[in-house]
């Protein structure tokens, strides 16, 4: 299926005449291929010893991973407070919303970064990072690694469909 589409997108960026539609055309291709990233992950994802509130919550920040999302928006529109959802998390998930929320946005950057027309920056801003030093903390944070460096050894090692480097 990504074969599938990255020719189509190759045609529609192809087809374009001017340099900022064929942008508009790359970032239209990362941000659907972010979405489907986060989407596989909900397909994957099972029920067995989540609670109602951790599957609301982990469903929300697939739908807006795209988004700034703080721990307190979060809660706020899963109208609980801020306190419960982070003890909720830690139990069932080991780790703050925060830091999941964190590690599916870099999770949907992997497969940005593969778009070598989308600079680092504006793969940072189209997933809500503060700034692309943000990012690149938040990047190495979860991965080891920085953008930079992923989208070099990507060139060179090549991807599987999810995003992963081989080899690193």
């Amino acid at each position: 299926e990504m074969y599938t589409l990255a020719d189509t997108y190759i045609l529609q960026v192809e087809a374009c005449r001017e340099s900022e539609q064929a942008r508009a055309v790359a970032r239209q291709c990362a941000l659907y291929c972010a979405r489907r990233v986060s989407e596989g992950f909900r397909e994957r994802r099972t029920a067995g010893g989540l609670s109602p509130l951790v599957l609301q919550a982990i469903d929300f920040i697939d739908r807006h991973v795209a988004q700034q999302l703080t721990t307190e928006a979060l809660a706020a529109a899963l109208r609980v407070s801020a306190g419960h959802l982070i003890r909720c998390f830690h139990r069932e998930l080991g780790l703050s919303p925060g830091a999941y929320i964190r590690s599916r946005r870099v999770t949907a950057a992997r497969a940005m970064l593969l778009n070598r027309e989308l600079s680092i920056a504006a793969v940072a801003s189209m997933l809500g990072f503060a700034s692309q030093s943000h990012f690149t903390r938040s990047f190495r944070m979860v991965t080891g690694v920085t953008p930079s460096a992923f989208r070099r050894a990507s060139i060179r090692m090549g991807t599987d469909e999810a995003g992963t480097v081989h080899g690193i």
